[in-house]
């Protein structure tokens, strides 16, 4: 059957609180787009959910007026089974912040044309988009003369037509920015956040953006917005990709263990602090990317000027809109693409042409190198064999008694000649060998110094799967790409974070690796740990060997604010003090798992035609190693894996035999019988 009655599913996109994308071929028509469906069941075109849907729909169908090439459009916003949906442009690429994970450094002919198309398309919405939605009736529009096909429009009706139609996007952040693979252009897209004419669209979950990307009065009042807030998140993304890395980042790690401490970080960081200087961690990235050779600055000085006014703390203090930032770039550029007068040299073969490392008034070699004073000096005069005495075999064998030295021959000189200097033994190939071995071993000291100290500065992630696969690249098909499988709690270092993969460190029975793992089986340090201890022993992490049920357990545990048994050194790593409450220490223990006696149980009851199982499991407050309380707690799993708790109850024993639940045909309602050994 059809999806959504005329549609083929090829593949998931994305999913949010509010809407999943797919990507979708008409039955009919064999076109290929995207359609954004929401997740929750629609009564009609009255449902509050369904007006929000469209208010996002209508922004976005007035922008595509002008056909913007660096902006998504959208097409048919309407009701299907009871589902709000509308077509995209599928968009065949990936977001910016995957792509500059991935390629680490942009060169600046890239950088020049993601200004050009990204800035382009945000000046288009806050300042021309008013040249494709003025009404000459409503705006009062007066046609020229000469031209009846035209407005005369001076500067006051500009700003006035402006301020009417001016659309502010309110989100941008590097993943609402798309490379388009085929021609490596960059679309702009979610304007679910955005604002025109003082009305916002909210059909996102999110209230005012990616925190890495918020400009610093929004953190006071998110609905005191204006076209320079869009300026400073441009900032923030343009300083991003010219320097390799936001501003002001967010700890992962921080953000998942305390994210209110992190976020007022982050919001202290964006109202008070300066961002660093560009060219050094541009520097960084390139020769991370091309080791062995020394960067040289390649972009002109007004260019970082103009990032760092975007990112000015006073709203006032920045460009206008993106129209005015565009027209002072195109300016500045026309000029010509100096950079400053400060270089970097390349090293190695390149350091010796002679522009850059020799004086040229001085360029010529000398024609011998010193002598050594010792062999300069003329050799000793020698007498003549006739004065140097002879040596004649003995006639007669001597005889050597033991502990008798016998003297060598000496060798005599002629009265008034100078012998040779004495021969003093070198060193010189032992002081230079002790120098390259001290050289060698420091360089080895050194390597391993800055492995350690790169891996302290990357997040540490843990695999939650009793066994998750390194790939050698994102790819889950082939298994020529697998280059070990990664046991349950591997110590993983977060190169980077993406939403369906991670570059990752790990440490493998083959040495330190680098490679691609699924983010679907790993966690952050402190939901690890706090997992990890939610297992009282062995057979319980066994039982319990499903991704969907661990996970289940641990947003259960979250959201009770249970704690786990973690050990002090558990603590120490996430940065917590022990949590001596021992009402909230819960543990899931379990019976051998061949045995007939278990604390988990797992069955079909809930949906009797779901392929998943749900999942009864009784867990158990401890207070020193003594059971104080028992629940048993029913978690059901949707078609897509998503668990819900739909029945607790005091157990009358920790084993379970069997559980089964009945649903009235009449009331609907469900009772659910719990057998125990």
């Amino acid at each position: 059957m059809p999806f959504l009655q005329e549609y083929e599913k090829l593949q998931m996109i994305g999913k949010g609180s509010f809407a999943t994308i797919w990507k979708v071929r008409h039955e009919k028509l064999g076109y290929i787009r995207a359609v954004k469906v929401s997740n929750e069941l629609v009564d009609d075109e009255n449902d509050p959910a369904y007006r929000s849907f469209l208010n996002e729909c209508k922004v976005l169908l007035k922008i595509g007026n002008g056909s913007h090439p660096n902006i998504v459009h959208i097409y048919q916003p309407r009701l299907i089974d009871n589902r709000a949906v509308v077509e995209m442009d599928y968009v065949e690429g990936e977001t910016m912040e995957k792509y500059l994970s991935r390629v680490k450094f942009v060169s600046i002919d890239e950088f020049y044309r993601f200004f050009d198309e990204i800035v382009g398309a945000l000046a288009y919405c806050h300042h021309d988009i008013y040249r494709f939605l003025m009404d000459p009736n409503v705006d009062d529009l007066v046609t020229d003369p000469n031209d009846g096909q035209k407005y005369l429009i001076d500067e006051a009706t500009e700003r006035r037509l402006v301020e009417k139609y001016s659309v502010t996007h309110n989100d941008i952040h590097s993943n609402n920015v798309m490379r388009r693979s085929y021609d490596g252009n960059f679309i702009l897209l979610d304007f679910g956040l955005a604002i025109q004419d003082g009305k916002a669209v909210k059909s996102s979950s999110r209230r005012g953006g990616a925190l890495e990307y918020m400009s610093p009065e929004k953190f006071d009042d998110s609905s005191v917005i204006t076209t320079q807030s869009d300026i400073y998140s441009l900032g923030v993304l343009l300083y991003e990709v010219l320097a390799g890395r936001v501003p002001f980042q967010m700890d992962p790690t921080r953000y998942s263990s305390n994210p209110t401490a992190a976020g007022y970080e982050i919001m202290t960081a964006h109202k008070e602090a300066l961002p660093p200087p560009i060219e050094p961690l541009r520097r960084e990235a390139f020769e991370k990317v091309h080791p062995g050779e020394t960067y040289v600055k390649d972009y002109p000085d007004w260019l970082e000027d103009m990032i760092l006014k975007c990112l000015e703390k006073n709203p006032a203090n920045r460009y206008a809109d993106a129209k005015v930032l565009l027209d002072e770039y195109k300016a500045k550029k026309a000029l010509g693409n100096d950079v400053a007068s400060s270089r970097t040299f390349p090293i190695g073969a390149a350091a010796m042409n002679s522009e850059y490392a020799i004086d040229n008034n001085n360029t010529s070699t000398p024609s011998s190198l010193p002598i050594n004073d010792t062999l300069a000096t003329s050799s000793p005069t020698v007498s003549s064999a006739a004065q140097i005495p002879q040596y004649e075999e003995p006639t007669a064998p001597q005889t050597i008694r033991p502990g008798v030295r016998t003297n060598p021959p000496v060798t005599q000189y002629s009265q008034g000649a100078t012998p040779p200097a004495k021969k003093k033994k070198s060193h010189a190939g032992l002081i230079v060998f002790l120098i390259l071995l001290f050289l060698a071993i420091l360089g080895v000291g050194a390597y391993f110094g800055y492995q350690w100290y790169e891996d302290s500065q990357y997040a540490h992630y843990y695999t939650y799967a009793s066994s998750l696969n390194l790939r050698s690249s994102q790819s889950a098909k082939s298994k020529s790409n697998i280059i070990e499988a990664l046991p349950y709690g591997t110590k993983l270092y977060m190169v980077s974070y993406g939403n369906d993969w991670c570059e990752v460190k790990a440490n493998t029975s083959n040495g330190k690796q680098t490679g691609y793992v699924s983010t679907d089986y790993i966690l952050s340090e402190s939901d690890y740990y706090l997992m990890d201890g939610i297992f009282g022993n062995s057979e319980a992490r066994e039982m319990i060997s499903e991704q969907r049920c661990r996970k289940a357990l641990l947003e259960y545990f979250k959201d009770k604010k249970y704690r786990s048994y973690l050990s002090d050194d558990a603590y120490k790593a996430i940065g917590q003090q022990a949590y001596s409450d021992s009402r909230q220490m819960w543990q899931v223990s379990c019976y051998s798992p061949k045995s007939s006696y278990n604390s988990v149980y797992y069955c079909r009851e809930y949906e009797k035609n779901s392929k998943y199982r749900d999942m009864v499991v009784i867990i158990s407050r401890m207070q020193n190693n003594v059971v104080k309380e028992r629940k048993l707690v029913y978690f059901y799993f949707d078609s897509e894996g998503k668990s819900y708790v739909v029945y607790e109850e005091v157990p009358d024993s920790d084993r379970i035999k069997s559980v089964s639940v009945n649903t009235s045909w009449w009331t609907g309602s469900k009772t659910f019988d719990i057998e125990y050994y």
